[in-house]
């Protein structure tokens, strides 16, 4: 998630490539990165950064729709399984 990877130089464009993830594994990552913006979210009484993870939640949310838009479209192979977070981390 790239709001605390302060020091980290590459682009998030680079971590969410699809070239270098397949489609199942980057919805892991998405689900993994919208717990970790919950989490900070609810340990952070700052409103800047408040604003900052519900911003993020917005992003990783629609990177998740469209991956699951494009794999719908493309007719992925595996449709019993669609790509989405766990119900506990969609609220």
């Amino acid at each position: 998630m790239w709001l605390i990877k302060h020091s980290d130089p590459e682009p998030i464009a680079e971590e969410y490539s699809p070239d270098n993830l397949t489609p199942h594994q980057l919805s892991q990552q998405l689900a993994r990165d919208l717990e970790d913006v919950e989490r900070l979210f609810n340990m952070t009484s700052d409103p800047d950064l408040i604003d900052a993870y519900i911003f993020e939640r917005a992003a990783l949310m629609a990177r998740l729709r469209y991956l699951l838009n494009s794999q719908r479209s493309a007719g992925g192979k595996d449709q019993s399984h669609p790509i989405a977070p766990s119900p506990q981390t969609v609220r």
